[in-house]
């Protein structure tokens, strides 16, 4: 006798035996694509264990499951990913929530990891929920891939590309206005905040002062004339220039910056100037620190990662460069200490009088990316056309720079790097700051810099931009 058909349909049942069929293969395991196989995937948005499914996951999900099975039909290699997410400090509230309606007690009345044992049970009950409700649905997810977003292949994931991130310039550190929740006492994401307009108060202070306080109208701007301290314009900002001064200067290989880094530490640096300008004034001491830390965490970071051909770990374009560095050393300026990276160079330098320090880079550029491009057999820009040049303030900044210089191919791993060295004369005023640096040039007596204090002091500027006010906007020609 033939089977006879039900006459309501029965969901729960036509579900359940649907199921079984699925599951009792691995028809939804997805293999990796052969020869020329089409592979299609999805990632599922992972529900949060905070809670079971609602109305809303059964909607994405099925639009989802249609999407896959019809590529599936279409003998595409398949893959739904399945997964949860830990939801953070939404799953940590309804923990606490949770505790305290049953048994009165808050999250400070436990050790951390008895409570971080509470969180651990509700993740796995909650995943465990959603897991089901996904497979009652009929979702075909391959199910021996499921994922949580705090397991041990997916923290290991987000540590590596952050590390990525991080390494390619594409985020950084920085100070930041942050959501403080004073009830779970951490920062919260912005999509975790209520906003909500109050009618708030603005208060004023008075309070006595033991004797008065005359504040000069000048605080927090820079003096507009220093004797001989002279104002130079580049492409960017203006630039300090004072004679008899010493100079840290760095200067790039042209690949050695991804474009899109350099653009985005452009932008940001013209944002500060603009800043300064908006208000018809000089930056002031906390801008131009500002600009030095954007240039450590945007260039001088990057550059020790070594981006780009990296042409100065040939000894003969190391070689070409150290011989330019010090062919007019004692003639038109005092060659103090210099280092040459794979991609990039360092140089303490005090020009002479009547050399100005944009005419000297040039000559060392101009130079070297003729010879470079020869030996190399190349053609087009050899080095980037803007550098960074910092004017060094007192004795304290001048050890700095030089030590900054002189350990650089060290702390870029660089064992026994031969294209670094340093005036021995340095050595004989301090030892005990240069410990453990070599002088590789002929010792010469070290200008006294005792009267060079400044306080114009560091600026980082282009001269990827000709400019009619100043010589260090001019370009390097570079055949």
């Amino acid at each position: 006798m033939s089977e006879q058909l039900s006459k309501v349909y029965e969901p729960k049942i036509i579900e359940q035996q649907a199921n079984e069929i699925w599951n009792s293969k691995p028809y939804f395991h997805a293999q990796p694509p052969k020869n020329n196989e089409k592979s299609f995937t999805i990632v599922i948005p992972p529900p949060n264990v905070t809670a079971p499914l609602h109305l809303g996951h059964a909607l994405n999900n099925t639009l989802q499951d249609i999407l896959i099975r019809f590529r599936r039909m279409q003998n595409f290699s398949t893959l739904w990913m399945p997964g949860t997410d830990h939801a953070g400090i939404a799953t940590q509230t309804v923990v606490e929530k949770r505790i305290l309606a049953e048994e009165g007690k808050k999250r400070t009345d436990f050790q951390r990891e008895d409570f971080v044992a509470r969180v651990q049970a509700w993740k796995d009950e909650y995943e465990a929920r959603i897991i089901d409700q996904l497979k009652a649905m009929g979702c075909s997810c391959d199910w021996d891939r499921t994922r949580f977003t705090m397991d041990e292949v997916c923290a290991k994931a987000v540590r590596a590309t952050f590390f990525k991130l991080f390494k390619d310039g594409l985020i950084y550190r920085g100070k930041r206005l942050v959501n403080w929740d004073p009830a779970t006492q951490t920062v919260l994401a912005d999509d975790e905040v209520e906003h909500e307009t109050i009618q708030g108060h603005f208060w004023y202070m008075r309070y006595p002062l033991e004797s008065p306080v005359e504040i000069p109208r000048t605080v927090g701007f820079q003096p507009a004339q220093t004797y001989d301290l002279q104002k130079r314009f580049g492409a960017y900002l203006p630039h300090w220039t004072k004679t008899g001064s010493i100079y840290a200067i760095t200067f790039r290989l042209a690949d050695s910056m991804p474009i899109d880094v350099l653009e985005q530490y452009r932008t940001d640096r013209k944002n500060i100037i603009h800043n300064a300008e908006s208000q018809n004034r000089s930056l002031t001491d906390y801008e131009k620190q500002e600009l030095v830390r954007l240039y450590s965490n945007k260039i001088e970071t990057y550059l020790d990662t070594g981006h780009g051909h990296c042409y100065l770990r040939e000894p003969q374009i190391a070689e070409l460069t150290a011989n330019a560095l010090k062919h007019f050393d004692g003639e038109r300026y005092d060659l103090i200490a210099w280092a040459i990276m794979p991609n990039h160079v360092h140089v303490i330098i005090k020009p002479y009088e009547g050399f100005e320090l944009p005419d000297v880079l040039h000559s060392w550029k101009s130079y070297t990316s003729t010879k470079a491009n020869e030996l190399l057999g190349c053609t087009g820009d050899f080095w980037q056309r803007e550098y960074y040049d910092h004017l060094i303030r007192d004795e304290e900044d001048f050890f700095n720079q030089v030590n900054y210089a002189l350990s650089n191919p060290d702390k870029a791993g660089l064992k026994n790097w031969l294209w670094v060295g340093a005036k021995e004369s340095i050595h004989e005023q301090d030892t005990e700051r240069t410990a453990g640096f070599q002088p590789k040039d002929n010792p010469a007596n070290l200008h006294n810099i005792s009267d060079e204090k400044e306080s114009r002091g560091q600026d980082a500027r282009d001269t990827d931009e000709k400019e009619s006010r100043g010589q260090d906007a001019r370009d390097t020609d570079e055949k």
